[in-house]
């Protein structure tokens, strides 16, 4: 059986065998997301022994976590986002790939999947708002350094916000909070 340890945030699925879900039989178990073309029929009935017939040569992924599209697939369409998590190489910034992608934001590679070098481009970070986004960004560009305070005071922050928002996607965070990303 195929084994790895799992972060906090790692995607894995559920494979099971086919043949035996269509006779009533809930046979298989959860895999490492990176690994998923790799598992074999016997992988997935290992905890029923021998009780595989000729019948079981299919496997499915029935569920999964941490991937961000919705319903079942081939094993073999799950394993490019495994690839993605392994390119990304940082648990923590996975679940805002996630929410980029879930946005419909986001440019696929090759494989179909969010392209993690666009993702690594587009993101801004996690914060409290998008005011406060847009707060940090009048402040950090220097956009009213050389204005004068009166000017200053005439400033409409609002609409500086409302007008940001056209050019970045902002995703709410699963904890609190937004993810923000630049549109392409």
């Amino acid at each position: 059986m195929l084994s790895t340890s799992i972060t906090t945030n790692a995607p894995r699925v559920w494979i099971g065998c086919l043949a035996c879900y269509n006779k009533g039989y809930l046979v298989g178990d959860w895999f490492d997301v990176t690994y998923a073309a790799d598992v074999t029929v016997t992988d997935a009935h290992w905890q029923w022994g021998e009780s595989q017939d000729a019948f079981c040569e299919e496997l499915w992924i029935f569920d999964h976590e941490g991937i961000p599209v919705r319903g079942e697939m081939a094993p073999s369409d799950a394993q490019p986002w495994g690839e993605a998590y392994e390119e990304l190489d940082s648990d923590h910034l996975w679940p805002a790939y996630c929410a980029w992608v879930d946005s419909g934001s986001y440019t696929e590679d090759s494989n179909g999947v969010g392209s993690v070098s666009d993702f690594l481009e587009a993101y801004q970070g996690l914060w409290t708002s998008f005011r406060d986004f847009a707060d940090d960004f009048v402040e950090s560009t220097g956009m009213l350094r050389d204005a004068t305070e009166d000017l200053v005071k005439y400033f409409d922050y609002d609409r500086f916000e409302r007008d940001l928002k056209y050019d970045y996607t902002v995703q709410d965070a699963p904890d609190s909070g937004v993810y923000v990303f630049r549109n392409n």
